[in-house]
């Protein structure tokens, strides 16, 4: 939880970055009175290039998860004042929302104002390609086991791939729209990693498939992988499966 001077200078910032000029706007096309109090605040940021939108007051929509105060039982589906409020502990998006979305929401209950973000884009796109990387993975690991050493690297290449791409697509990054060919994700991996977001034996692991997958599937030139050293690439590609799994499921 921020303490008071930090969620007062969250607060200052969404407001000058986002919604007051958002309110100005409605102002000025006469949509919204001046002044124009604001008890809620929302914006959402799409995956796929669109531009973010704006919601103020009653177009706000989440879900929050509330404690209440020392003493004050509740049955399900009792209703609950702002005086009986101690905190709200989690506030998300409702599940009919885009869940390739992020947020920012900021909520005044009572006196007190509490907010909540999630940057991570395009969550749902991201589990889908993990989903694949375990396929993959699997494969790998019978290929190598069974010491079928092309099949292994070319499948673990695969593996590596789509939990690179996974962790980039839920990554914020300015400038970036649709691009998404390989040439500039597996750049963006690469810069992520460098700069320390990702372990690096990740980053060396999947330039090394990358270097070695056209000789194990297309015979372009020698193969002179071990199976020691492909058994490396295979922890460390699982190990980039679960990092980025974890990614998405932390709250």
């Amino acid at each position: 939880m921020l303490d008071e001077a930090a969620l007062q200078r969250t607060l200052s910032s969404a407001m000058e970055i986002w919604f007051e000029p958002e309110i100005r706007r409605r102002q000025e096309t006469g949509t919204a009175p001046k002044p124009y109090p604001v008890k809620a605040a929302q914006a959402i940021f799409y995956g796929d290039g669109r531009r973010r939108e704006i919601r103020l007051n009653e177009e706000v929509r989440a879900l929050g998860e509330i404690k209440l105060k020392e003493g004050v039982l509740k049955a399900e589906g009792d209703g609950v004042t702002v005086e009986e409020i101690e905190e709200i502990s989690k506030i998300s998006l409702p599940t009919d929302e885009d869940p390739n979305c992020g947020h920012f929401t900021m909520l005044q209950v009572g006196v007190h104002w509490w907010i909540a973000f999630d940057f991570r884009y395009n969550k749902s796109r991201a589990a889908e390609l993990l989903e694949a990387a375990d396929e993959f993975f699997t494969t790998a690991a019978e290929a190598l086991g069974a010491k079928r050493v092309r099949a292994a690297i070319d499948n673990l290449f695969s593996a590596a791939e789509l939990a690179a791409t996974a962790y980039v697509i839920t990554t914020p990054f300015l400038g970036d729209k649709q691009r998404r060919n390989h040439p500039h994700l597996k750049a963006r991996f690469n810069l992520l990693a460098r700069d320390g977001n990702l372990d690096t034996g990740h980053r060396t692991t999947f330039n090394a498939l990358s270097k070695c997958r056209d000789r194990a599937r297309y015979l372009k030139g020698t193969m002179g992988e071990t199976t020691d050293e492909i058994a490396k690439w295979k922890d460390d590609v699982a190990s980039l499966i679960e990092t980025v799994k974890a990614r998405l499921t932390v709250r």
